[in-house]
């Protein structure tokens, strides 16, 4: 999997459109962060996680976020394990894949909003 960096100014829009909109496609990417918020924070404070709640959570996201797999499509000049962002890597590919799912909401919800319109517009670049 290509290590993909996001721009840091359209994570934090898309974090304040869904913090700060009140409509129901927003109020659904809210919670769906906040579940792979909780699972996360679980993992890099090193308590226990269900992995196979979060694995559930990852699949029902990838369903609803099909642009998820494209970021796994990404042109790459070398293969990393993990994805790059704000959060310290993962060796937990269920982690990883959460990482990566938090990501395509929020390019979902730049794209629905029109502040994005290919998902190389909120990639910074990939290693």
């Amino acid at each position: 999997m290509p290590t993909v960096y996001f721009k840091k100014t359209l994570v934090d829009t898309a974090l304040n459109t869904i913090k700060f909109k009140g409509a129901v496609d927003k109020l659904k990417a809210k919670d769906d962060i906040d579940q792979i918020d909780a699972i996360l924070t679980r993992y890099y404070n090193g308590y226990r996680y269900d992995p196979i709640a979060a694995d559930l959570l990852d699949k029902r996201i990838r369903q609803a976020y099909p642009v998820i797999e494209r970021i796994n499509q990404l042109p790459s000049p070398r293969i990393q394990s993990a994805i790059k962002n704000d959060s310290p890597a993962a060796a937990d590919p269920i982690i990883s894949n959460l990482n990566q799912d938090r990501y395509g909401i929020m390019f979902d919800v730049l794209f629905k909003e029109g502040l994005v319109h290919e998902l190389e517009n909120f990639v910074d670049r990939v290693e």
